[in-house]
Order: structure tokens, then sequence, then C-alpha cells
């Protein structure tokens, strides 16, 4: 069995980038998160993947350390196989799926209705290369943001659904960019990384089909999107 604890994400707007980031991080633009969506309190453990799969493809291992070296197709084929789980025992909502944040989520989500760098004392939020003994560490130590969410400032780099591009200026609803892009989104920053990529609208990325020792992922129960990649 898989025990994941979802948080409930209220829909609403926020400007989206940093003004003060990377040449990447701009223009700000709004966005609108139109539905309500969950996304998972942590990360995705080792445990909770190989429950669900039968595998541990992570080179630290630990059962409560995030499932890491898991590239985007195989994050993507996790989300599928929940989605198929929850689906065959009627305990989705209608028209929602399990699967990555959008970029736009899970920035809207990490910033917990802040507009700053981070969303609170990062010092007390973030694993990362100043404080993390050169090792990884399991989920869910540090302090969550106000939403409830934890280790969304360091810890592992996220995959997202959003393939990597520029921004626009314009507003938008429930983005998705660059669908058929083999280089994808990686937010949050990691253990292996300074402080200030861990802030809330730094961006990163990784070729899809390849895994990476700090870079892993978490899940959304959200609305299922009709141009998402199959």
């Amino acid at each position: 069995s898989v025990s994941m604890a979802l948080v409930p994400v209220p829909a609403g707007n926020f400007m989206m980038g940093y003004a003060k980031g990377e040449e990447d991080e701009r223009p700000l633009h709004e966005v609108t998160i139109s539905r309500v969506f969950w996304m998972a309190e942590t990360e995705v453990t080792q445990k909770q993947y190989a429950a669900l799969t039968g595998a541990n493809p992570s080179r630290f291992t630990g059962e409560n350390i995030p499932a890491h070296n898991v590239s985007w197709p195989e994050a993507r084929a996790y989300c599928q196989l929940l989605t198929d789980r929850e689906r065959s025992a009627g305990r989705l909502p209608k028209g929602y799926v399990y699967r990555l944040p959008t970029e736009a989520e899970w920035e809207y989500t990490c910033r917990a209705g802040t507009d700053t760098a981070f969303s609170g004392d990062v010092r007390a939020m973030a694993w990362h290369t100043g404080n993390s003994g050169d090792s990884p560490q399991p989920v869910g130590l540090k302090r969550p943001n106000a939403w409830g969410l934890y280790d969304m400032h360091g810890s592992f780099w996220e995959w997202c659904l959003d393939g990597y591009t520029e921004y626009s200026e314009k507003s938008q609803v429930d983005p998705l960019h660059g669908i058929h892009e083999k280089i994808k989104v990686t937010r949050g920053g990691g253990w292996t990384g300074a402080l200030k990529l861990c802030r809330s609208a730094d961006r990163s990325s990784w070729l899809f089909g390849l895994n990476k020792a700090n870079v892993g992922f978490r899940v959304v129960l959200a609305p299922e999107l009709e141009n998402s990649p199959r």
C-alpha cells in the first residue's frame, strides 16, 4: 500500500517569477490557478516509490529519503500507476488524476501566498549544501510553509510537467508550456546546491530521459490537462 498525505491548495492568482532573480525568471506575469488541487505534503519517498513500483533506483538509500535517480518518464509512470489504482478503488474525484505539478502550480504552492524570494525563514525550511552535511535527509524534518508543504525549498530538485521555455508577460490561466520539449523544468533547489537556488522562483532543468542523484519529484491530485504530454 501507499500512504501519502495530501494538502489542499486553493484556487487563486499570483505573480509568477521574480524581478530580482535570474533572467529566466522574468518577465513577471499574472497566473490564475482556476481550480482547487491537492499536493503531496512531501516529495515521494523511497518507501512510497517502492511500494507501488517494486523498485528503488535511488543512489542514497533510506525509506523516508526522497526517491531520486528517477527520470521524468519514470516519475510520470509512477503517477499513472497511482491514478490507475485509485481510480479502480473509486477514490478519484471526477476529472482529477495524479500527475506531476505544472511549473505554475509548483511555484504557486511553494509561495503559499508570499511574493518574496522565499516563503518564510528559509534556514528553518531548507536542506542545502550549507547544512545537509553532504548527504540527503529524510522528508518532513524542516519547517513547512504556510500551507503545510514540507521541503519545497531545498532537499531535492523536483520534476515539473512543463518543458523549459521562456516566460511571456501575458496573463495566463492554468498554463502548461513546452509539452513536447525534451528539456524539462526542475524546481526547488536541493541538498547539493547553494541556498540561493532554493528561492521560490528559481528555475532549473534536466533532460527528460535522464536520472540524477539530486532530482526527485512530488505528485499532485489535480485536474487532468487536455494538452498534457502522453
